[in-house]
């Protein structure tokens, strides 16, 4: 990718703002997965003030980009991933700052043979299962009738609301499209979204 080649820059205009974006990305190290880990930073500064800086280098970062650091610090809103599948999707996300830096969530599609004539086409009774560190939290049966829905689900003392949108994965042609979100309900939820992770899964053939 070209990103990764080099340091870069670039300025862009949001609504009427000169915003200044920086980047290096030349000797990133990944997790595994898509994450970011370390040797890497991405600033987003407004007035050489960063406002947003994602990095492990903050001292490099602020020294090649010449803006000072922000006066308050910037808290995670929200995380979203586009990723390619067939049957089982694992990331690791982040409900809230103080807590534990990341769970393990799987979310994993089953075809079982069926012999009810009323399940879904073919024979078959799709079910899902979604867990969080290897522990199962929700498990849905008939799932080409419940293909949208959300539970809440409790991680470590918080409560978690679970919104699956899955139509396009069971009845649409091709490649299929659909959508995971994870809401964290905190104290201030009802005033601003303290976090929200959204899942998009694209199943391959």
């Amino acid at each position: 990718m070209v990103l990764l080649e080099e340091a870069r820059f670039q300025a862009i205009m949001v609504e009427g703002k000169a915003i200044d974006v920086f980047w290096d990305l030349n000797a990133v190290k990944f997790n595994g997965e898509t994450e970011l880990q370390s040797v890497y930073y991405v600033a987003v500064a407004c007035k050489y003030e960063v406002v947003l800086l994602l990095s492990d280098l903050k001292k490099d970062a602020y020294r090649k980009t010449g803006c000072r650091p922000a006066l308050i610090e910037p808290s995670l809103v929200s995380k979203k991933e586009n990723v390619f599948g067939k049957k089982k999707f694992t990331s690791k996300i982040k409900f809230h700052e103080k807590g534990r830096l990341d769970y393990e969530i799987s979310i994993e599609f089953n075809n079982s043979s069926s012999v009810n004539t009323n399940s879904c086409v073919g024979g078959f009774d799709p079910e899902m299962e979604i867990k969080v560190d290897g522990k199962l939290a929700i498990h849905v049966k008939n799932l080409h009738r419940k293909f949208r829905g959300n539970q809440s689900i409790a991680i470590h003392k918080v409560r978690v609301e679970v919104y699956w949108d899955v139509h396009g994965w069971l009845f649409s042609p091709g490649l299929r499209h659909t959508l995971f979100i994870f809401k964290p309900i905190t104290s201030s939820s009802t005033s601003r979204l303290h976090h929200r992770c959204l899942r998009r899964w694209h199943p391959s053939q």
